[in-house]
């Protein structure tokens, strides 16, 4: 599947098609250059300070010198201009990144120390990627590709990012429904010794880019910071379509630049994150989530099935069961920094229930997002009174990002829902040994072989377990 390329520069906000050859030549006279390797698939991506690049479909992405930035999670290369020649072998690790036509193409942006203003890491000191993710001859070839730009060029090119074709079958999940032709695939015809592809010009603009605003980028900022000082959890609070999944998945990968793992709190049955709908969970995350939900399913660290779409049709057990994914937080993983994502509903009884999980959570922040058209009393929510006096926490106010109306493929909530469902009982789990020996679940998604040819777990009904809430069971 391709990978389609849009270089955008911040300081002129143009926009120019790039295409990746595999003839191992650099392109010229465009916004963005590119070396692709003639003996594999690899291709890496020359940036100059202040641009960025727009993808669309799915890739394997590592960066190799300079920073890079996607989606808020941050990536250092190992190597610098002035000791490229004696620098010792590193394996690239590479993470994945989906971004389909049904939302807003992610941006490789090109980050300098000065703004990140953290103390940065190596690529390979990163647990973030899994070892299934190196190759060990692909540092050769990336080396070899980057010792080929002339030294004039060098001065200008302050990131290199290398980008691999992905390894997965889920652009097969088109074929499942009409609504789906066509998410990775942007229908431009592929030339056999291409490692990618790219679509004409008014292609690549049907689907805008995700820009994420200044005040998302300083909010979040500012909480990976406090997050030194004290335990931080953090719950995002707004109406429905204000943006509030966006923002917490935005705010762990963020928070993974520091943090080897967050706890992730998902309290939407809606349209969760990292789960299909009707379920609240609770989830370790040690890994950027790079892509929408159908790309991002997890296993999580405690779940509960609501059996709805809405906590409306049973406030009482919705309740229930996130007060008891805090519990588990606050037993078992107290250490983690807490991401919480709430649901929409906060008028009426949906206010109640907002307002009684505050109260058990206290969380250290709240990051507020309210739709501009609905500015008015209707959504602001007045959280001094919710909590005790003695209670000390920050309330951070934010605009939402531009929606996806530009998105060449218009899937509603339902249709996010099917491919969420779809994508999460067609992976297929493998076990693995990582470098400490233990055993981990890798999944990958299988989609040749129906659900109906497939073993079905089995369980024991002596090793059933089931937990009431609320009520007494005689």
């Amino acid at each position: 599947m391709p990978i389609n390329v849009e270089s955008t520069s911040r300081d002129q906000m143009h926009s120019s098609t790039v295409s990746i050859p595999a003839n191992g030549m650099p392109l010229k006279d465009l916004a963005c250059q590119t070396v692709s390797s003639s003996n594999m698939d690899l291709t890496l991506l020359l940036l100059d300070s202040n641009q960025s690049v727009s993808i669309q479909g799915f890739a394997l992405i590592s960066a190799v010198l300079g920073s890079c930035r996607v989606f808020g999670y941050t990536m250092h290369g190992p190597f610098k201009w002035d000791t490229i020649n004696t620098s010792k072998p590193v394996h690239p690790i590479f993470v994945k990144v989906f971004s389909p036509a049904s939302s807003s193409r992610l941006q490789i942006e090109n980050v300098s120390l000065e703004y990140l203003n953290l103390q940065t890491t190596h690529l390979t000191d990163s647990g973030h990627a899994s070892t299934a993710d190196k190759e060990l001859n692909m540092h050769v070839e990336i080396m070899r590709l980057v010792k080929t730009i002339p030294n004039k060029q060098r001065q200008s090119i302050s990131c290199i990012v290398a980008m691999q074709r992905s390894k997965t079958n889920i652009e097969k999940i088109e074929r499942y429904l009409p609504i789906f032709q066509n998410l990775f695939d942007d229908g431009v015809p592929k030339k056999s010794n291409n490692v990618f592809s790219i679509p004409d010009e008014s292609t690549l603009k049907s689907v805008d880019a995700l820009i994420i605003p200044d005040t998302w980028a300083l909010t979040a900022s500012s909480l990976l910071v406090n997050s030194f000082t004290h335990n931080s959890n953090i719950c995002a609070v707004g109406p429905k379509n204000s943006g509030k999944s966006t923002f917490t998945r935005y705010l762990i990968n963020r928070f993974l630049e520091r943090h080897p793992e967050v706890a992730y709190m998902d309290c939407d049955p809606g349209q969760p994150g990292c789960t299909p709908n009707g379920m609240v969970s609770l989830h370790v995350i040690n890994s950027p989530l790079l892509g929408p939900a159908f790309t991002t399913q997890r296993d999580s660290y405690r779940s509960f099935f609501i059996g709805s779409t809405a906590p409306k049709d049973d406030p009482d057990f919705f309740s229930a069961c996130v007060l008891e994914l805090v519990n588990v937080w606050q037993t078992e993983l107290i250490k983690m920094p807490l991401i919480v994502n709430t649901n929409g509903w906060i008028k009426g009884t949906g206010y109640d229930l907002l307002a009684h999980f505050l109260r058990y959570l206290l969380p250290t922040d709240i990051v507020h997002l309210s739709l501009a058209s609905q500015a008015d009393s209707t959504t602001e929510i007045d959280f001094k009174s919710i909590f005790p006096v003695q209670h000390s926490f920050d309330i951070w106010k934010i605009k939402p990002a531009p929606s996806d109306a530009l998105s060449k493929i218009k899937l509603n909530a339902s249709d996010q829902r099917v491919l969420t469902t779809i994508s999460y009982f067609m992976r297929h789990a493998t076990l693995f040994k990582n470098q400490n020996t233990q055993i981990e679940v890798k999944y990958k998604w299988d989609l040749d072989t129906p659900l109906t040819s497939r073993i079905p777990y089995s369980v024991p009904w002596n090793h059933v377990r089931i937990k009431f809430f609320s009520e007494d069971v005689s």
